[in-house]
C-alpha cells in the first residue's frame, strides 16, 4: 500500500540519509540552508521557521509503512489557492521504482482536493533532467518568466544552475482531463 503521511522531526534523519552528495543535496534544496552537509535538526528547525510565516505542510510517502519518499506543500504568495510542491526526494535505495510519479499525484491530489488549489507549481533545476521528465509526464510544463521574484538561477562551484517554475496543466493518474 502506497500513502503520504505527515512528516514527524524522526524522518529527517531518513531524509538527510537519502541525500548522496553535495550536488544532489543543492538539487534538492537551492540555497535554502547555505552550507552542506546539514542536521537533522536544520531540516526540523527550517521546517518550522517555514510554517511560521506562511502555510507550509511536510509530508513523507510511505510504501508498505516504509517511508520511501518526501514532499512539502507551501503557497508561495499571498494567494492561499496558489501551492508550491517543493523539498521532493526518493529514497535513494528506492528509485525507479515508480514512487516520484506517485508522490507527484498524491501531492497534486492533496493540494486539490483538500486545499482547493487553482494552480499547483514547483520549481526545479533545468539540468536536473531525471526531475524535469518526471514532472513533465505528470502533466507539469515550464511557466513562461511571469517577472516574479522566484530565483532564476543558482551558483554551484563553477556552474550556473538555470531555475524554472513549473505547473500543473495536465492531467494525472488522479486527474484525467475532463
Amino acid at each position: 500500500m502506497i500513502a503520504i503521511r505527515d512528516f514527524c522531526e524522526k524522518d529527517a534523519e531518513k531524509i538527510v540519509g537519502w541525500i548522496r552528495d553535495e550536488r544532489e543535496f543543492y538539487h534538492w534544496s537551492a540555497d535554502r540552508y547555505g552550507h552542506y552537509p546539514i542536521s537533522c535538526d536544520e531540516i526540523v528547525s527550517n521546517y518550522k521557521k517555514c510554517a511560521e510565516k506562511t502555510f507550509f505542510k511536510s509530508f513523507m510517502l510511505e510504501a508498505d509503512g516504509k517511508a520511501v519518499g518526501h514532499f512539502i506543500l507551501r503557497t508561495p504568495s499571498s494567494d492561499p489557492k496558489v501551492i508550491r510542491i517543493g523539498f521532493v526526494i526518493v529514497d535513494k535505495n528506492e528509485r525507479g521504482k515508480g514512487y516520484g510519479k506517485k508522490l507527484i499525484n498524491l501531492a497534486v491530489e492533496y493540494a486539490k482536493n483538500v486545499l482547493g488549489a487553482s494552480e499547483i507549481n514547483l520549481g526545479v533545476f533545468t539540468d536536473n533532467e531525471d526531475a524535469v521528465a518526471c514532472y513533465r509526464s505528470l502533466g507539469f510544463v515550464f511557466a513562461p518568466d511571469d517577472g516574479d521574484d522566484e530565483i532564476h538561477s543558482f551558483d554551484y562551484k563553477n556552474e550556473k544552475w538555470t531555475y524554472g517554475k513549473m505547473i500543473f496543466v495536465g492531467k494525472t493518474d488522479l486527474f484525467p482531463q475532463k
